[in-house]
């Protein structure tokens, strides 16, 4: 009985330690992804600034073959697809060959996109950026319009496999904090049933015997008994649970006496009992009737505070 509620503690407590830690791991994996997500934007927006810088030394040097090749450039990394229209007319619109049909831009228009400059997520798959080309040290002088559409699939799965290793983390951690639990709880009940590897006591349950110094305990409470009390008790606790029937008995404890009968047996029983009584509220039942059969002691009913029949 002891056992099973120190178990059941154990339970609960690692029931309550996985909620807890479920939580965490909630908690960490939605920061995880917001440190991402972040880092993921302010990379595609360095990208796009350098883009930018660059566009004012062509549009000053005329050399706007680098814009298709700096865009066919982009396109290789996370780049899905590029934009630019400069106020002379040239146009540049690069994008990757697989690009899916509902990741197709619209057409790059100077009068709406001035409405939407800086970085939106227009889908959890693509982060989009439109920003406008200045010449340098001239204020105001905005030459045309850069939109670059990046792919969100490798911080998707970046985010993905960050999040599997934090679970799979926490919940080794958790099994194995359970685990140390468990093996912890049970060399504590392999200590308390064998004790000290020379210490030559019986235990059964609460009962205690110590064969050298015949002292005998139930409950904390030393007992009294005779030698022939003794010795039917040491009996029992040696084989918990063993029916033993009269002439079992008086084989084991009369054995030099010819003239011993059931009718003795039955006396040691129940003086037995009256001085097991003084540790135990229903000695019946630790040294039980089995009917027909005998007699024999319940382990677990050492353990169990029961009430008087």
């Amino acid at each position: 009985m002891r056992l099973r509620k120190q178990w059941q503690l154990l339970l609960g407590i690692g029931l309550a330690v996985l909620i807890v830690g479920a939580g965490a791991v909630a908690w960490i994996s939605s920061s995880i992804q917001r440190s991402n997500w972040s880092s993921f934007r302010a990379h595609c927006q360095a990208q796009l600034d350098t883009f930018e810088a660059f566009s004012e030394q062509w549009i000053v040097r005329e050399q706007y073959e680098s814009f298709e090749s700096a865009a066919q450039l982009l396109l290789l990394g996370t780049g899905l697809y590029v934009d630019v229209v400069l106020s002379g007319g040239f146009r540049v619109s690069e994008q990757v060959d697989d690009l899916p049909t509902h990741l197709v831009p619209k057409s790059l228009v100077v009068s709406e996109a001035f409405h939407a400059l800086g970085v939106r997520e227009a889908l959890p798959e693509l982060i989009e950026i439109i920003e406008p080309i200045s010449l340098e040290g001239i204020p105001g002088s905005v030459v045309g319009l850069i939109r670059i559409g990046f792919s969100g699939d490798y911080a998707a799965a970046r985010i993905h496999s960050q999040k599997l290793a934090l679970i799979g983390g926490g919940l080794s951690g958790w099994l194995t904090l359970l685990f140390a639990s468990a093996a912890f709880l049970w060399q504590i009940q392999r200590r308390k049933l064998s004790g000290d590897p020379n210490d030559l006591r019986i235990r059964c349950g609460t009962l205690s015997i110590d064969p050298d110094s015949r002292e005998v305990t139930l409950n904390g409470i030393a007992l009294d008994l005779t030698p022939k009390l003794y010795g039917l008790l040491h009996l029992f606790a040696m084989h918990p649970g063993t029916v033993f029937s009269d002439d079992d008995l008086l084989r084991a404890l009369w054995s030099d006496s010819a003239y011993a009968a059931s009718a003795d047996v039955k006396q040691c029983i129940y003086m037995l009992r009256r001085t097991l009584h003084e540790a135990h509220p229903n000695p019946r039942r630790l040294i039980c009737n089995v009917k027909g059969f005998g007699y024999r002691l319940d382990p677990e009913a050492t353990e169990t505070d029961l009430t008087t029949d």
